[in-house]
């Protein structure tokens, strides 16, 4: 079994309890990178616990490397399906393989596509009526997305 194996077969070991799930596994010469997320989020604590699961086992086998176990980064493109999941009810933007971005409200998501509720940009509607300003819903084939992310929001809530 090769070191990358094992590594990966020992971060599936170490989160098996949990809600956790992996992103990515990364190994670069002497470096490991696991990236790890959950739909609750990913804190320190479960970080550290994973680091020196695997950190334990590579004592055992005698290798030498640096680990750094990360949660998934905010704004960073999904890499994984339970990615999409996680976010449902959350707003995401998603650029299609034509090159079109769509921005919307996630409301589904499966393995044949997703569905997103976007809101009609105001400043290209030439017509002003109620109808122009009800919110769409738009499939999205799966094989359709060239990367999807969840949008960042620093508007202040007015009370």
């Amino acid at each position: 079994m090769t070191i990358e194996n094992s590594i990966k077969d020992w971060v599936e070991e170490s989160i098996e309890s949990t809600e956790l799930f992996i992103i990515g596994i990364d190994i670069s010469g002497s470096k490991i990178k696991i990236e790890l997320d959950s739909i609750d989020g990913v804190g320190i604590n479960e970080c550290v616990k994973v680091s020196r699961f695997i950190e334990q086992n590579l004592e055992l086998e005698g290798a030498d490397f640096s680990i750094e176990v990360t949660s998934a980064g905010v704004g960073q493109p999904f890499k994984v399906f339970q990615q999409y999941q996680k976010h449902i009810g959350k707003e995401v933007e998603i650029t299609e393989t034509n090159g079109l971005k769509k921005t919307g409200l996630l409301l589904e998501a499966d393995s044949i596509g997703v569905v997103i509720e976007v809101k009609p940009d105001k400043r290209k509607s030439k017509d002003k009526n109620k109808e122009a300003s009800v919110p769409s819903t738009v499939k999205i084939p799966m094989e359709s997305i060239k990367e999807s992310k969840a949008t960042i929001s620093f508007n202040k809530i007015k009370h």
